[in-house]
């Protein structure tokens, strides 16, 4: 029996192979990233302003203007200090008067001071500690302002005077003992965390405090 040759089935490869879709390459992707073209924003120049300018701003500052006096306040009572051992001279009741002089315009200036702290303590519910030194500084400033308008007459009567200095002594007291540990804190850290500027700010503060703690003990 006669058997015919199988015809060969038509070749459609290449048809098949046309339409199937290419794999995708990620090399040209890679190939386009490329940097931003927006440059990074320099460095801000830092102009450092003038010693006029900084005192300039300090005096225009109520803040800084009761700390101005207060440092020269203290320098007077360091140099009568000094010198009230050696001899009494006219010059040194000058500076004498100068001193109370100066006192009693920083406290003028902090009339009215304990408003702050009396909203902030009706808007803190919580911590006991921070509302007890809240207290006390309401205390402190309070008592200074009555102590205040008896150095000045507005309350003649003795007994103001004599139990608002004490009053306010005792709160002061005790805020700068509350100052001179938080300060400390303040220097350690910086002492290990902080940059020499910071440092060196919380080297001054901690001086501040000691000379605070000194002068309001001689009182």
């Amino acid at each position: 029996m006669y058997l015919p040759t199988p015809i060969h089935s038509p070749h459609h490869t290449s048809i098949r192979t046309t339409s199937l879709p290419k794999v995708p390459s990620f090399g040209p992707l890679e190939k386009q990233q490329h940097p931003p073209t927006t440059p990074l924003p320099k460095g801000i120049s830092y102009t450092r302003p003038s010693t006029f300018v900084v005192m300039q701003r300090i005096l225009k500052d109520l803040d800084g203007r009761d700390k101005s006096m207060k440092i020269i306040q203290y320098i007077i009572k360091i140099l009568l200090y000094h010198h009230s051992n050696i001899h009494q001279s006219a010059h040194l009741k000058q500076l004498a008067s100068l001193a109370t002089q100066f006192s009693i315009t920083r406290q003028v200036l902090c009339l009215g001071n304990a408003s702050q702290d009396v909203k902030q303590l009706f808007s803190t519910k919580r911590g006991l500690s921070k509302q007890l030194l809240l207290t006390n500084s309401i205390a402190n400033a309070v008592s200074d302002d009555i102590y205040c308008l008896h150095r000045i007459g507005v309350l003649p009567q003795k007994a103001w005077g004599h139990y608002s200095e004490i009053i306010s002594v005792h709160c002061w007291f005790l805020s700068i003992i509350v100052g001179l540990n938080r300060n400390f804190k303040s220097m350690c850290r910086a002492e290990v965390y902080g940059t020499l500027r910071e440092l060196r700010l919380a080297q001054i503060t901690m001086c501040k405090s000691v000379a605070d703690l000194l002068f309001c003990g001689k009182l």
